[in-house]
């Protein structure tokens, strides 16, 4: 009885000789992609294109931008320019994470807010009014947000949740 092969010894066997392109482009993805690999996957390759799914939109629109360069990366990867074309399509939604425990996340009056004197006298410096005033609701939400999560994560830990 002879000893049991690894399946990476074996793959290349299956695909025929012109087809090995492939089968290095796969055990050489991470590589290529790097960091991008988990925004990325190689769903299909069709003759001469690779079709790429995107779990975002955003990555999508990036990649398809770095397209060429990622056309030289993939290629110089390989013995040969096999590959000429990437398409992109939307991957279903990738699984976020969220919190486990749905709680109330306290409210805070915008009122309670206080800017500071530098805050007031930079937004008083802008000469169009309409934009001081969004600029200083915004101020305000950003810090009424900040003291919401402040509160919402010492309720947390008062109750062991975190």
């Amino acid at each position: 009885m002879s000893t049991p092969e690894k399946i990476a010894n074996l793959i290349p066997l299956v695909f025929q000789q012109e087809q090995q392109w492939k089968y290095q482009l796969l055990c050489n993805w991470q590589t290529i992609f790097g960091k991008m690999s988990d925004k990325v996957y190689l769903e299909r390759i069709y003759q001469e294109t690779l079709i790429l799914a995107v779990y975002d939109a955003c990555w999508m629109q990036e990649l398809y931008t770095l397209s060429p360069l990622l056309l030289t990366s993939i290629n110089n990867t390989l013995d040969k320019p096999y590959v000429k074309q990437l398409r992109f399509k939307r991957a279903g939604i990738r699984q976020q994470k969220t919190c486990p425990v749905k709680e109330h996340i306290p409210t805070i009056n915008k009122k309670s807010i206080m800017i500071s004197a530098t805050e007031q006298k930079a937004l008083s410096a802008i000469k169009d009014a309409q934009l001081a005033a969004v600029l200083k609701d915004f101020l305000v939400r950003c810090y009424c947000e900040r003291e919401m999560y402040k509160k919402h994560n010492t309720s947390l830990k008062k109750n062991g949740n975190v």
